[in-house]
């Protein structure tokens, strides 16, 4: 499927005739309808592989997510659900509608997930959870060594090196690059990015300001002329393709160096690492702000945690943006009873916000 396109075809089952999604009303990114229409293409070819008797595709995808959703985390589940709800809602047919109904009984009445829906307790990891969220500097040194003594082209190499770095002091996401601009406001250099995630209340505005006061004077021009040669790649239509580039060159140096069984480095796992460190010294709605969260409670429970920030960073959001953050976040709390109260000598440390 191309990825300018916003409809996709799928064979419909033992039919095997051709099955199109079209009159769809835009409510997300372009780019995150193409992905949930090729996700739901994939989920009912394997549905229809099953044999669906006399329902149709839809309806029939939708039996089978019902049926197997214990075999997957709860992150998939959704991400699963959300894909061929999606597609349902491209379709004005019985089978959509049918299709949409089975998935909507997972959710309670205010759209809450209910109880049943996916499995916590896989071991298996796939997909995002081989992704490591714990970064330190000489795992990123580690990483950048291996990269320069490979065979791949200077170029690759030079920006691969540039993706890892300045995600860790940024906290971008990798697909945020080509939408990012070094900007100075009375004197202060700053970042300004569109944040990816703007739709549906996801994040805290349509874009995010992170100032640069932690960045060595000698890095801002480099840095600058990283997101014009990533915004000149998305001008192009190509930024996908070096973002592949660079991803697979960095898949093939965890294979070298860590081997399997052992969580790999990726281009995203540097904005776990920008989330461990600003939260040794920022609020959570701080920490929201800077990561471009709609509520101070994401970063908590998705991203890197404080024990592994090391010694921080030392950086402060605007306040106008920090003021559009919702706040969600408890912290958690020690509840002891009197009998089992540690004495004195032996007292826990007061738990921070993200521990």
């Amino acid at each position: 499927m191309s990825g300018k396109s916003r409809s996709t075809s799928l064979p419909a089952g033992a039919q095997r005739a051709s099955y199109t999604f079209a009159n769809y009303q835009p409510t997300r990114t372009q780019e995150t309808e193409v992905a949930y229409l090729s996700r739901a293409t994939s989920l009912v070819l394997r549905a229809t592989r099953e044999g669906c008797g006399n329902t149709g595709p839809l309806t029939c995808t939708a039996h089978y997510l019902l049926a197997n959703r214990k075999q997957w985390l709860p992150n998939t589940w959704r991400q699963y659900r959300a894909a061929l709800r999606f597609a349902c809602s491209t379709e004005n047919s019985h089978d959509a509608r049918n299709a949409a109904q089975l998935l909507d009984q997972t959710l309670g009445s205010s759209g809450e997930e209910l109880p049943g829906n996916g499995n916590k307790k896989i071991s298996e990891r796939k997909t995002s959870a081989l992704r490591s969220k714990t970064v330190r500097e000489k795992n990123i040194e580690r990483i950048v060594n291996a990269i320069e003594a490979s065979r791949a082209k200077p170029e690759t190499k030079e920006t691969l090196i540039r993706w890892i770095i300045y995600g860790y002091f940024t906290g971008l996401r990798p697909c945020e690059w080509g939408n990012a601009r070094v900007v100075t406001v009375d004197g202060d250099a700053r970042l300004e990015v569109a944040n990816a995630k703007h739709t549906n209340g996801r994040a805290h505005g349509l874009k995010r300001t992170i100032p640069l006061q932690h960045f060595p004077e000698t890095e801002l021009d480099s840095l600058h002329e990283f997101c014009d040669k990533m915004h000149r790649l998305k001008n192009s239509g190509q930024f996908e393709s070096k973002r592949g580039t660079c991803s697979k060159l960095l898949q093939n140096i965890n294979r070298r160096l860590y081997g399997k069984g052992r969580l790999w480095i990726s281009l995203y796992s540097m904005r776990h690492g920008f989330s461990s460190r600003v939260k040794v010294s920022c609020t959570p709605p701080e920490v929201a702000a800077l990561m471009g969260h709609a509520s101070d409670a994401t970063a908590s429970l998705h991203y890197g945690k404080r024990r592994h920030g090391g010694g921080g960073l030392p950086i402060k959001p605007l306040k106008d943006e920090v003021a559009r953050v919702r706040n969600n976040f408890k912290p958690c709390k020690l509840n002891y009873s009197e009998k089992s109260k540690p004495t004195p000598s032996r007292q826990r440390p007061k738990p921070t916000p993200y521990d």
